[in-house]
């Protein structure tokens, strides 16, 4: 299958087996009522297209930043919170970098989130209690949230 298209439906959960499309380029979620995206998302290597718009999604999946061949993102009209509003401005090509980033600090310990404009610490770093270095220089953050605490490892 190279094409799947499950727009306009009512469709709450996309279950983690899509991963095993391996030859997916095109995706269409539009118009459902998706909330969360399976990290097997990002199992996708040949995705060129992903319409994931007008559904409930709050987050994506630092797995996507593994869709290297992703060109055409399109998540409009989702009540995103991450990525942050300054990365999504940036297109595709921010949002991929940024989703990478956390996907890589899962296996190395390390987030570096250099001069993305962020005006405020990711919602999602917090949660990161395994990292160990953190680098947020060149941003537009004014304060840490209290949960910064949570990143007990950092050295």
């Amino acid at each position: 299958v190279k094409v799947l298209d499950l727009s306009h439906n009512r469709i709450q959960q996309i279950p983690g087996v899509i991963g095993r499309l391996i030859h997916l380029s095109h995706l269409d979620l539009s118009f459902n009522k998706i909330e969360a995206l399976p990290s097997s998302i990002g199992d996708l290597r040949a995705l060129v297209k992903l319409n994931a718009q007008n559904n409930a999604l709050e987050m994506l999946p630092p797995h996507m930043g593994n869709l290297d061949m992703l060109s055409d993102l399109n998540i409009e009209n989702n009540p995103l919170i991450a990525p942050p509003s300054e990365v999504l401005k940036g297109g595709t090509g921010s949002v991929l970098e940024y989703l990478r980033h956390f996907s890589e600090a899962n296996k190395s310990g390390v987030l570096r989130l250099i001069a993305l404009n962020l005006t405020m610490l990711p919602l999602e770093v917090p949660f990161l209690t395994g990292i160990m270095e953190l680098t947020i220089t060149n941003n537009k953050i004014k304060d840490l949230p209290l949960e910064t605490g949570n990143l007990t490892m950092l050295r």
